[in-house]
């Protein structure tokens, strides 16, 4: 019989109440191995809506941490976030959950856990690169997921399977320079967000 993975502490709880203006109880359902979606404020934000057609721009991984749960996030560096920290982050404070469906484990969190901080303090990849040197958000919880437990939330696309407007086009050459190689793997917060594996709780 699976454990109950570790849930929230209650200086989260109140955080997260004051945050969404619900109830403790809505805030107490946070489990680890969580996916938390917002629209963050930063300027990459505006590039990835318009490339991925979402308001969903930035994802993290909820996971214990000192005691509690935290969120561990590709920003720069790779590092954990308290969760009413990254709350703050995103427009309006507001956020979506995603559960994986197959339930998980104690040692799956471990794992999860022990595969997630094999990536702290590696640099953002604002080029949004299949590499092992730079990491983005949506890559780093895919492969935390997929190196840990053997499971691939989604099947990576390529940046040429995205439809991108002349809007998009635009930003993203302004802002990185240069569009990737359309044979580009990539895993966008969207896809995430839709993986049949995963359920809005």
């Amino acid at each position: 019989m699976p454990r109950v993975p570790p849930r929230l502490g209650a200086r989260q709880l109140t955080a997260f109440a004051l945050a969404l203006g619900c109830s403790s109880t809505s805030a107490a359902d946070l489990r680890a191995g969580d996916l938390v979606f917002h629209r963050s404020t930063s300027d990459q934000a505006a590039v990835i809506a318009e490339v991925t057609g979402s308001e969903l721009t930035h994802v993290g991984l909820v996971l214990p941490h000192d005691g509690e749960l935290a969120v561990l996030e590709a920003v720069q560096p790779v590092k954990w976030t308290p969760i009413d920290a990254w709350i703050a982050r995103g427009e309006g404070g507001r956020f979506e959950v995603r559960r994986p469906h197959e339930p998980l484990t104690e040692a799956d969190v471990e794992a999860l856990v022990r595969e997630g901080e094999r990536h702290l303090g590696r640099p953002y990849d604002a080029r949004f690169e299949w590499s092992p040197r730079r990491i983005y958000c949506s890559e780093l919880v895919w492969l935390v997921y997929a190196r840990a437990l053997d499971r691939e939330l989604v099947e990576p696309q390529t940046f040429g399977d995205l439809v991108l407007t002349d809007v998009a086009r635009r930003l993203a050459r302004r802002r990185l320079g240069r569009l990737p190689r359309t044979s580009e793997r990539i895993v966008t917060p969207v896809a995430l967000a839709e993986s049949p594996a995963l359920f809005e709780p």
